[in-house]
């Protein structure tokens, strides 16, 4: 077994050994606690992202499947019968300091619809989604900004088609600004409040 000679100023080869392991260990520590930090900052985005479309999910599934109105274009009362929505959403990374990533979430929802002359006949219409189809698209887009997602605007795509074994057409597009996402009332109220979460 090699010795200490305290005059030669050498380490026997088994200290030797463990010196620079020790020395390594310190910085693959140091490595991991890096990694880990890079992760939190990717991760903490994403997991508020995340909360942020399971609270636009809920409001929508908590939402009516089946609506009688007054509609004002139509004169005339309409029944709505709504099919499960579909929300998704997207993300990706940036190379803006600014906004480091941007995000999309996407609502599709499908309903059909016939009118009546009055609220009681609207009401006992018998509304199948086989016929008269409306497809509505929302997508609001984000950017995270100050460590907190930004609604930046919107658009909204209806598309109708009368069969279902029809293709759906598009009907009309429209462009929202960031105030007009903020306005909005209705389930779509909880996919761009961002601040209540």
């Amino acid at each position: 077994m090699a010795t200490h000679s305290t005059n030669t100023g050498r380490f026997p080869s088994r200290v030797a050994r463990v010196l620079p392991m020790r020395k390594n260990a310190r910085f693959a520590i140091a490595a991991m606690g890096l990694v880990v930090a890079c992760a939190n900052v990717h991760a903490e985005p994403l997991t508020e992202l995340n909360v942020l479309v399971a609270h636009c999910t809920e409001a929508f599934q908590q939402s009516p499947m089946t609506e009688v109105a007054y509609a004002e274009a139509a004169q005339s009362w309409v029944k709505r019968v709504y099919a499960p929505p579909s929300v998704t959403y997207r993300v990706r990374k940036t190379s803006s300091t600014v906004s480091p990533y941007v995000a999309q979430i996407e609502i599709v929802q499908v309903a059909s619809a016939r009118r009546g002359d009055d609220e009681d006949t609207a009401r006992a219409l018998d509304v199948s989604m086989d016929e008269n189809l409306m497809r509505s698209v929302r997508r609001i887009n984000f950017a995270y900004q100050g460590d907190t997602w930004t609604v930046m605007g919107g658009t909204v795509v209806a598309e109708v088609k009368r069969d279902a074994a029809d293709e759906f057409s598009r009907a009309t597009t429209a462009r929202l600004s960031r105030e007009a996402v903020l306005e909005a009332t209705g389930p779509v109220a909880a996919c761009a409040r961002v601040s209540r979460y």
